[in-house]
Parts: structure tokens; C-alpha cells; sequence
């Protein structure tokens, strides 16, 4: 795990007011530590990603990969759908702001997806203000000024679902060894963080949290991407659980 003298060597962001209060040394940290691992994996199948575009272009046709010819020709499963999203007959899609997520989540639909990917400028404090959100979301104390007046989520509210911005894209405003991170890497580990904290802390009054991933299709990509979603838990509970020990000594 790298020290914060480290990380002020290793880490550069681009100045925001929000950004000590979202990036916190320990979310540096395991950013730091999945980036080491997984940027490779992520470059190389970008490469693919393109080299491929270029073969298409040129008239070669899409077709499925031998690699998984064994699947397709025996029987096989997805997994169940998590409870909480079994019933999405209604389903919003929305900015990350505090009154949309506070209407989106009483909206009486099943399901509000705070999107990071299409629906926002993705700009540097429009990233920091959202993540915010979604951290007083997760801990049950999101509020928003809606009208004149001071709203909160409905105790019966909408399954929140985050929908991180693309495999194939880069958050510029933070760079480790001089290279920009994963944006999918940065959004989804503080969603993460953020819900594994409230788990720990016994925070009930926050929503059901789930998540989706943008652009990873193939089965390399899910691969990797599925191999990456392990570390950032495993990481993360390791990470909050210091944070919690701290809070109690």
C-alpha cells in the first residue's frame, strides 16, 4: 500500500475544492494499486479494441471467437439478478446532482440509474460534486433544495444504480506516473468505497446500491474487468475497514 509521501509523489489531480474531501489518501491508495495492476490488461485490450476496428474496416467481418467456441456449444447460465434489481419494469436515468438523485429516487420508480457516462458534461467538479452525492446517498443523509424546500429520499425509494463512464475512456484530472487513470477505475472504486463504508458502519437509511460498467462486451474485457471488480472490493474492505478502526480507537 503506498505511503502518502507516495502518493503526493506518484499522484497528480488537478486542483478542485471537492478534491481532498472525495480523494482521500486511502482512495488514492487502492486507485494507485489497481491502476498498477489493471492499466496494463486495460491498454492491451484497447489495442485489440482497435486493431480489430481496423480489420473490420477494411472488410474482414465480425465473427465469434474460437477462444469460446466451448461455451457456446454446451449448456450454460447466467447468474440470478441481484433482489434488488429483479423488478425493473420502470427505470429512470439521470444527472448525479443532489435534486436528481433525491427525485429520481422518489420518483416511484423501480430503479434510478445516476449516470456518470451520457447524461453529464464530464467535467472535473461535475466528477467531484457527483461522487459527493452519491457518498451522502450511501450514508443516508442526502438532501437537496428542490422548490423552496429541503427534500430527502422517501423511506421507500428506487433502487440506485451508478452507471460509471466507459472502459475506453480517461479521467485526465488524475494521473499516476503521468498517466491519466481508468474513468470506469475512478468511478466506480469511490461508489464502492463509499457502499462498503455504510455497510460496515451499519448505515440503513442509505439506498440499494448496484452498478454498471460501460463498454465491456467482450469476453476479454469481462475477463478483466470482472478479475479488476474483485480487487477493488477486496481492496476496498480492506481500506474501510482501517477507516472504521480509526473512527473507534
Amino acid at each position: 500500500m503506498p505511503t502518502a509521501v507516495d502518493l503526493r509523489h506518484r499522484v497528480a489531480i488537478t486542483d478542485h475544492p471537492l478534491a481532498s474531501e472525495v480523494l482521500t489518501d486511502d482512495v488514492l491508495a487502492f486507485l494507485v494499486g489497481l491502476h498498477e495492476r489493471f492499466g496494463p490488461c486495460r491498454s492491451e485490450l484497447l489495442s485489440r479494441h482497435q486493431a480489430a476496428t481496423a480489420r473490420h474496416r477494411d472488410g474482414e467481418r465480425p465473427t465469434y471467437d474460437a477462444e469460446t467456441a466451448y461455451i457456446r456449444s454446451n449448456e450454460w447460465h447466467i447468474a440470478p439478478a441481484p433482489r434488488d434489481l429483479v423488478d425493473r419494469r420502470t427505470e429512470l436515468v439521470g444527472l448525479v446532482s443532489r435534486p436528481a438523485l433525491v427525485e429520481g429516487l422518489n420518483s416511484g420508480a423501480q430503479v434510478y440509474m445516476a449516470d456518470f457516462e451520457d447524461t453529464i458534461t464530464p467535467e472535473w467538479a461535475t466528477i467531484l460534486d457527483g461522487q459527493r452525492n452519491l457518498a451522502h446517498a450511501y450514508a443516508g443523509t442526502l438532501t437537496a433544495e428542490i422548490g423552496g424546500e429541503i427534500r430527502i429520499p422517501n423511506p421507500d425509494h428506487a433502487t440506485l444504480m451508478v452507471r460509471t463512464r466507459g472502459w475506453h475512456l480517461d479521467e485526465a484530472n488524475l494521473a499516476i506516473d503521468g498517466q491519466p487513470i481508468a474513468a470506469s477505475l475512478f468511478d466506480f472504486i469511490i461508489v464502492q468505497l463509499n457502499e462498503v463504508k455504510s455497510q460496515l458502519c451499519q448505515i440503513e437509511a442509505g439506498p440499494p446500491k448496484c452498478a454498471a460498467i460501460c463498454k465491456g462486451s467482450h469476453f476479454c474485457t469481462g475477463t478483466c474487468l470482472r478479475a479488476s471488480t474483485r480487487a477493488r472490493l477486496r481492496a476496498c474492505l480492506r481500506a474501510c475497514l482501517r477507516a472504521c478502526l480509526r473512527a473507534c480507537l
